[in-house]
C-alpha cells in the first residue's frame, strides 16, 4: 500500500509519488473548498434550526431541553441537546458556519482514519475525495447544512468506534476495546439511530475470528454489551414516567413493505446525483448559469486525481472485498432502520420525503462501497484504460452537477436567511416597539417558525415584552383591535410595516431594510391623490402613484399620505427618476422571483396576474419575452388572456418562449394567466405550485 509508480528507478519513483500525493491532497482541499464555499451563506435550512436559534436567544435552552426529554420520551435528550443548542449560543453567523464546518470535517477525518488504519492509504485518500466530490445539499433536512455539530459528529464518533474494535482485533489491545464501546455509547446518546450498530460491531467480530465463537463474540463485546444494556434501561424507564407524544419516535408500522421503502429510501437519499435528478425530473429545472469556473477546475482535478489513485492503489483480496462490501452495505441500511417502523417516516416517505438525518450516515458506507466496487472493477477489467476514461468522464460530469445542485439549493436558502434577517431587524426596530400589545400582525409572506405561527411571537418578545397575533392568512384578521402588516420585499431585503384598516390601506409606512436607504427608491401604491411626507418633511404632490428616491442613508423610513396600498408598495434597488412611467407587478396566484438575474423564474398556482401600470396619460408599446413550463412532460395548456387579446400555449417541462409586442393604455393593464397543468409534487414547499414564468423581460418600444 501507499506506493503511486512501480518499476522505475527509486529517486524518480520517490518524487512521483511525492508530486501525486500532493495532487490528490490538493484535489481534495479544492473539493473541500468548493463545497464550503457554496454551502457558506446558508443557515436556517430547517426550521427545527430556526426554533433552536430562538430559544437560545429566549435564554430558555435548559429549559427547552427538559420540557423536551419528557414530551418526546427521550432522556438522552438531557445530553445531546446541549451540544444541538452550542452553535447557537454566539448569537454568530461566523460562528456557527465555523462549528459546522469543523465538525462536518472531523466526521470526514474518522472515515479517512478509519480506511487507512485498516485498508490503506490510497483507498482513504480515493474515499475522502469521492466523500467530498459528490456532498450534496438538498431540502431534505441535509446534515451539510443544518443540525449543526450534535448530529454532525456523531457518524464520525461511530466511525471510530468501529475502527478501535479492528484495532482490538489486530494489536489485541483492551484499551481500544473499551474505547469502542465508549464511543458507540457517546455515538447512540447523540442519536438513537446508532443503537443499531451494535449489529454491524458483531459481524465485525464474526468476520475477524478465524473460526466461529458464539461465546467469544459476545465476550469480546461484552463492554458494547454493557453500555448499551445501560442506554436501553434507563431509556425505557424514562418512557415509563415519560410516555412521548412524538409520533417520530413511536413504533407502528402498518405493514412490512412499508418500512422497507422507508429504509430504501433513506439509505440511498445521499446517493451521488440523487438530488440534481431530483431536480431535473420533480422541478423540471436545471440552470447552467449557475456553473462557474471554480466548478470545472474541481471537476478536473477531482477527476484526474481519483484516476491517479485507482491507478496506484492494490487490488483487494476477493474475501476482503466481499468482507468491506458487505459491512458498508449494512451500515448503509442500518442508520434509517428505526425510522421505519414509525408512523411519522412512514408517511413523509409517502408524501415524497427521500432523504433525511440518516441519509447523510448512511452516505458516508455508500462512499465506502462504491470505493470498493471502483477498486475492484480496475483489477478484474481487461480494458483498463476504457474504464479510467469512463470513471473520469463521470467523475467530472457528476462534480459538475453536483455544483451545480448545490448552489441552485444555496441560492434558495440564502435568499430564506435574509427573509429571515429582516424579520429579525423589523421586530426589533423602534416603529415595531411602538406597536400596540395585543395588535393582530399580518406577515404574508412568512409560514412560521416551525409552521407555527405563535413562534413568531415568541422571537418577537425578545425584544419586547408585549404580546401579539400573527398570522398570514388574510381571512383571520377581524380588525376589531390595532392590525398590522409586515410586507417583506424579496428584492430588495426590506420590510414594509405599517397599520392598515379593512381596504388593506394604511397612512404611512415604515420601512426596515438589511442594506442602506442610499441609491435605493419606494414605489408608494396610494388610492388617492396627496401629498407624502418622509420621516416628516414633505417631498411634494403625488398622484396614485409615488416615486420616491433616496439620496442618503437613513436607518428609519416612515412615509406617511393617505390610503396607501402597503402590500402593492415597494422598495426598489435601484435610484430611479419618477418620469420612469412604466411598472409591473405579479399578483393572484404568482409567487416570489427565484433564480438570479441572468437566470430566474416565478413560480403560480392554477392563474395569476400580471398588472402593467403605465403612469403616463398616453399609450405607450411594450414588448414582453418570457419562458413557460410546468413540472412534468405532459403537455397543457395555458392560457393569456386580457382586455385586448387572447392566446392558447401548450407547455410542459421544457420551456416554451414566447414574445409578445403591446399597446398599453394609460392606468392599469392586467394580463391573467391560466393553466390546467399538474400541481408539482414538492413536499417541502408549501405553495401551489403548477408552472414558471421563466426570465422574464419587459422592453419599451417608445423612441427615446
Amino acid at each position: 500500500m501507499g506506493k503511486f509508480f512501480i518499476n522505475k528507478p527509486a529517486g524518480i519513483q520517490n518524487h512521483n509519488i511525492q508530486k501525486q500525493e500532493l495532487f490528490v491532497y490538493f484535489a481534495i482541499i479544492v473539493s473541500a473548498a468548493t463545497l464550503f464555499t457554496i454551502t457558506w451563506p446558508v443557515m436556517f435550512a430547517v426550521h427545527d434550526d430556526i426554533l433552536f436559534y430562538l430559544v437560545s436567544k429566549q435564554g430558555s435552552i435548559i429549559e427547552w431541553i427538559i420540557g423536551s426529554a419528557k414530551s418526546q420520551g427521550r432522556v438522552w435528550f438531557l445530553m445531546s441537546l446541549p451540544l444541538t443548542f452550542f452553535p447557537f449560543i454566539f448569537d454568530s453567523f461566523i460562528a456557527y458556519k465555523t462549528i459546522s464546518f469543523l465538525s462536518i470535517c472531523f466526521s470526514v477525518f474518522a472515515l479517512w482514519f478509519l480506511l487507512y488504519r485498516h485498508i490503506g492509504k490510497q483507498f482513504s485518500l480515493l474515499a475522502v475525495l469521492m466523500f467530498l466530490t459528490f456532498s450534496q445539499i438538498d431540502t431534505q433536512h441535509n446534515l451539510l447544512i443544518s443540525y449543526v455539530f450534535s448530529h454532525q459528529i456523531s457518524i464520525g464518533i461511530m466511525l471510530l468506534s468501529i475502527e478501535r474494535l479492528l484495532t482490538y482485533y489486530k494489536d489485541g489491545t483492551k484499551r481500544a476495546l473499551i474505547l469502542s464501546a465508549l464511543l458507540l455509547f457517546i455515538a447512540t446518546i447523540l442519536y438513537e439511530s446508532f443503537l443499531l450498530f451494535t449489529i454491524l460491531l458483531f459481524l465485525i467480530s464474526v468476520f475477524n475470528m478465524k473460526k466461529l465463537n458464539a461465546k467469544k463474540v459476545f465476550f469480546d463485546l461484552r463492554f458494547h454489551i454493557a453500555l448499551m444494556s445501560i442506554y436501553l434501561i434507563i431509556y425505557f424507564l424514562w418512557r415509563v414516567k415519560f410516555p412521548s407524544s412524538y409520533n417520530g419516535v413511536q413504533f407502528g408500522s402498518t405493514s412490512f413493505f412499508d418500512s422497507l421503502r422507508v429504509v430504501l429510501t433513506y439509505s440511498i437519499g445521499r446517493f451521488p446525483l440523487i438530488s440534481f435528478i431530483g431536480i431535473v425530473v420533480k422541478k423540471g429545472v436545471i440552470q447552467i448559469s449557475l456553473l462557474e469556473l471554480g466548478f470545472f477546475i474541481k471537476g478536473f482535478v477531482a477527476s484526474v486525481a481519483t484516476v491517479m489513485i485507482i491507478k496506484s492503489t492494490e487490488a483487494l483480496k476477493n474475501k476482503r472485498t466481499i468482507y468491506i462490501g458487505v459491512l458498508s452495505f449494512l451500515g448503509m441500511l442500518l442508520p434509517a432502520t428505526l425510522h421505519s417502523i414509525t408512523p411519522k417516516y412512514i408517511m413523509w416517505v409517502k408524501a415524497g420525503s427521500y432523504g433525511y438525518i440518516p441519509s447523510f450516515y448512511s452516505y458516508f458506507f455508500i462512499i465506502i462501497l462504491l470505493s470498493v466496487i471502483a477498486i475492484y472493477l480496475y483489477h478484474k477489467i481487461k480494458y483498463k484504460n476504457v474504464l479510467l476514461f469512463l470513471l473520469f468522464v463521470f467523475i467530472f460530469s457528476g462534480s459538475l452537477l453536483t455544483d451545480l445542485n448545490n448552489k441552485y439549493y444555496a441560492n434558495g436558502f440564502e435568499e430564506q436567511f435574509v427573509r429571515y434577517k429582516t424579520f429579525d431587524k423589523a421586530v426589533s426596530s423602534s416603529y415595531f416597539a411602538n406597536i400596540e400589545n395585543g395588535a393582530d400582525i399580518y406577515i404574508p409572506d412568512y409560514y412560521g417558525i416551525h409552521h407555527h405561527m405563535p413562534f413568531m411571537n415568541d422571537y418577537a418578545r425578545i425584544y419586547t415584552d408585549k404580546n401579539f397575533t400573527f398570522t398570514n392568512k388574510m381571512e383571520e384578521l377581524k380588525f376589531d383591535k390595532p392590525t398590522y402588516s409586515l410586507k417583506y420585499d424579496s428584492s430588495s431585503a426590506s420590510m414594509l410595516m405599517g397599520r392598515i384598516n379593512k381596504q388593506m390601506k394604511a397612512d404611512e409606512i415604515a420601512i426596515i431594510s438589511l442594506t442602506p436607504m442610499a441609491g435605493k427608491s419606494v414605489i408608494l401604491n396610494k388610492a388617492t391623490n396627496g401629498s407624502v411626507q418622509v420621516n416628516d418633511v414633505d417631498i411634494g404632490t403625488f398622484g396614485e402613484t409615488a416615486i420616491i428616491p433616496f439620496n442618503q442613508t437613513l436607518d428609519n423610513v416612515i412615509l406617511e399620505s393617505r390610503d396607501i396600498y402597503l402590500l402593492n408598495s415597494r422598495v426598489l434597488n435601484e435610484f430611479i427618476q419618477s418620469n420612469e412611467l412604466l411598472e409591473i407587478q405579479w399578483s393572484e396566484g404568482f409567487s416570489v422571483l427565484e433564480g438570479t438575474p441572468e437566470a430566474n423564474w416565478r413560480w403560480c398556482s392554477n392563474s395569476g396576474q400580471l398588472r402593467i401600470i403605465n403612469r403616463s396619460a398616453r399609450e405607450m408599446q411594450i414588448k414582453l419575452q418570457m419562458g413557460f413550463a410546468s413540472g412534468y412532460t405532459d403537455q397543457a395548456k395555458l392560457t393569456i388572456k386580457s382586455d385586448l387579446f387572447i392566446e392558447e400555449l401548450t407547455i410542459n417541462n421544457i420551456e416554451t418562449e414566447y414574445i409578445k409586442e403591446l399597446t398599453v393604455p394609460p392606468g392599469n393593464y392586467v394580463i391573467e394567466f391560466l393553466c390546467d397543468a399538474r400541481r408539482v409534487d414538492a413536499p417541502s414547499d408549501p405553495r401551489y405550485l403548477v408552472f414558471r414564468v421563466i426570465n422574464f423581460n419587459m422592453e419599451s418600444l417608445e423612441e427615446e
